[in-house]
């Protein structure tokens, strides 16, 4: 199992063996709680007769539990086996994570998952919204009421987390659907494209001769080296976004992290290159905000980026449920029909209300919790940290985290110091 980790997803050796000692603690806890329960249960159906009751008595000794019992439900290994995993283990160990799971609140909002990520995507427009409650509640059935409107004009939302991501940067995702495989790519390795893309000199050089570069997808470490020394003809014109790039840990940390990036943009090196034609555009498409989004729901973009065509399809669309939603919101406020409060957050925040908008059950539900949404207001900043950590997402979208976090295993797992 992964121990400690930063960000970038680096992990020291020490760490790894104290979390390979836990998982084991963990199993053998787990399979000495299965043992007991079958021992009862074998207890309760042949009586012990005669003498001999009793005459073995055990040694006692202190055990610490890992898992209560009553976290424990016969058949069911969906929460011990999801805190066995390394995403787990990686936000056990993540000091914002802990803070964050230890407010009184978190169990509430980690109930609702999806609206947890799609505003982890844009975490200070909606700290700001949940910060009045009744005006976020009346501003959620707006939302709802336009998307309506929106369904009805034809431009149809999917239910999808991808979809709500694409909304808060519609212009950066139509450029990319013009590109269908390039796209597809980069949903398949955001973490790489967004190291990469903050310094467009060096992406536009690498995407206008991708199979140039594929040869580092078995040694990332020789990339840096090259990068630093500017080593490579591809490389002309863009040295200093070059340097400045192999002296970035953070960054060169993902890129090593999604080496296998490399491989993938020599495979599609004509789409890459086609993406380089139109400079501006490429720039907009690849912008921090839209990579970020794309890191921040890395899982959804991947099941996605299976269908480079579909993926595209549903940029496109994101685009027009975006239009169309203005269009409608327009009209409502030129009816007068809009409260003045909702009227004031959606100028100043109208990304975030299109993200509503795409999934307006799942904010109907945040909205009836004023627990959850003032958890999120006060650990907004953590959020979008978090967010950007493959790990916190890989334990947003499991079906089973909501159920965890309301387990005593869970808790002690998180007040456990460190």
């Amino acid at each position: 199992m992964v121990g400690m980790g930063t960000d970038d997803g680096n992990f020291d050796s020490q760490s790894v063996a104290s979390s390979i000692s836990r998982k084991k603690a963990l199993i053998i806890a787990g399979g000495a709680v299965a043992a007991a329960v079958a021992a009862f249960a074998v207890a309760q159906q042949i009586p012990i007769k005669g003498t001999t009751a009793g005459t073995i008595v055990p040694a006692n000794r202190h055990v610490e539990a890992q898992i209560d019992s009553a976290d424990v439900t016969l058949g069911d290994t969906s929460v011990p086996m999801l805190m066995q995993t390394d995403a787990f283990e990686v936000m056990a160990n993540n000091p914002q994570f802990r803070a964050m799971a230890s407010d009184p609140g978190f169990a509430a909002l980690a109930q609702n998952s999806q609206a947890m990520a799609m505003m982890a995507a844009n975490p200070q427009a909606f700290a700001a919204l949940v910060k009045d409650p009744a005006a976020f509640g009346a501003a959620v059935k707006h939302a709802d009421a336009m998307a309506a409107e929106a369904r009805l004009a034809g431009a149809m939302p999917r239910d999808s987390q991808a979809f709500a991501a694409m909304l808060a940067e519609p212009e950066a995702f139509a450029r990319m659907a013009a590109n269908p495989d390039a796209f597809a790519q980069i949903s398949t390795h955001p973490a790489f494209y967004s190291a990469v893309a903050k310094y467009p000199e060096a992406m536009a050089a690498m995407a206008t001769d991708a199979s140039a570069f594929g040869k580092f997808a078995r040694d990332p470490s020789a990339f840096q080296k090259a990068a630093a020394a500017a080593a490579m003809p591809q490389m002309s014109g863009a040295e200093a976004s070059f340097k400045a790039l192999a002296a970035d840990t953070a960054a060169m940390s993902r890129v090593s992290a999604n080496a296998e990036a490399f491989a993938g943009m020599a495979t599609n090196a004509k789409a890459f290159q086609i993406f380089t034609k139109d400079n501006a555009s490429m720039r907009v498409a690849m912008s921090a905000q839209a990579m970020d989004a794309m890191m921040r729901n890395a899982g959804a973009f991947k099941v996605a980026a299976n269908n480079a065509e579909s993926l595209a399809r549903m940029a496109r669309s994101a685009v027009a449920f975006s239009a169309q939603y203005r269009r409608a919101y327009d009209a409502r406020v030129q009816a007068r029909s809009v409260d003045a409060r909702v009227q004031a957050m959606a100028q100043a925040h109208p990304q975030a209300f299109a993200m509503m908008a795409a999934n307006p059950q799942a904010f109907q539900q945040l909205a009836s919790q004023p627990q959850a949404m003032a958890t999120f207001a006060r650990n907004a900043s953590a959020i979008s940290q978090l967010a950007r950590t493959q790990a916190f997402s890989s334990l947003m979208a499991s079906a089973n985290f909501a159920a965890a976090v309301k387990t005593k295993a869970f808790a002690n797992a998180i007040s456990a110091t460190r």
